[in-house]
């Protein structure tokens, strides 16, 4: 995207600083540990903002669930339609900030809830 005039910033930039904010106000402080979390179907498979590894992709009758290894975490994306990826094939995925959970490290409560639509 082209920066924000302003800014300088990219509208992806100013999106996630204005989440930020949000989270501060929920409690997540600069410095506190905390979890992120995403639900599988809030993971979009393709574009380049990050890549992972196929560890597995099964089809289930009405949707494929597609096991992605991404620095040293195991993320699962469930797609509406076949997705053609193959175990060890390296695939981009992306995701929109506005959908993140996030708990805290300590205690595990659910500090903000991202999109639930």
């Amino acid at each position: 995207m082209p920066p924000n005039s302003a800014s300088g910033a990219t509208h992806h930039e100013a999106q996630v600083r204005s989440i930020l904010e949000e989270w501060k106000d929920a409690g997540v402080e600069a410095g506190r540990r905390v979890v992120l979390g995403l639900r599988p179907h809030r993971l979009r498979l393709g574009g380049d903002a990050a890549k992972g590894v196929v560890v597995s992709n099964q089809w289930l009758g009405n949707q494929a669930h597609v096991a992605i290894e991404a620095a040293g975490h195991m993320l699962i994306a469930v797609h509406p339609t076949h997705v053609t990826a193959r175990v060890d094939e390296t695939v981009g995925f992306d995701f929109d900030p506005a959908d993140l959970h996030v708990f805290d490290e300590t205690s595990g409560v659910a500090l903000v809830h991202g999109g639930i639509a």
